[in-house]
């Protein structure tokens, strides 16, 4: 073994099996770097698709940054509902205990009402009996 296939076998021991994907992949970059040699204008399809895919990786990465500008406002605006639906319950509980003294006081009134109309009943009976005996 000699030369660039040598420099390969050296690039896979130093590698190991750690990551195999990885391996295979700059392995196979190693033999086509290898086979272009040869050929060098297919050498310069594939300079030329780098710059197709580095102006590629440009747009992504510009696209990442935007999303995680969107990330972030996601993020507060969570914790916007959250604080929201905490002051909600709070607002919950004092409509219940509104509601409930509400009733209370319907009561108590109605119970006062009903009590001033019977007594307002019971004096006029009163009052007519006494103008019958007069």
């Amino acid at each position: 073994m000699t030369g660039p296939r040598l420099m390969i076998h050296r690039i896979v021991r130093l590698l190991g099996r750690k990551n195999i994907l990885r391996n295979e992949y700059l392995i196979s970059t190693c033999i086509t770097s290898v086979d272009l040699l040869a050929n060098p204008s297919e050498l310069e399809v594939l300079r030329q698709r780098n710059s197709e895919l580095e102006a590629k990786n440009v747009e992504l990465e510009a696209k990442i940054v935007e999303l995680e500008k969107w990330r972030q406002r996601a993020i507060l605006n969570e914790e916007k509902i959250d604080e929201l639906n905490a002051e909600n319950a709070v607002l919950v509980d004092e409509i219940f205990e509104l509601k409930s003294e509400n009733a209370k006081l319907r009561w108590d009134h109605k119970s006062t009402v009903e009590d001033l109309k019977r007594k307002d009943t019971e004096l006029e009976n009163r009052l007519a009996k006494m103008e019958q005996v007069h």
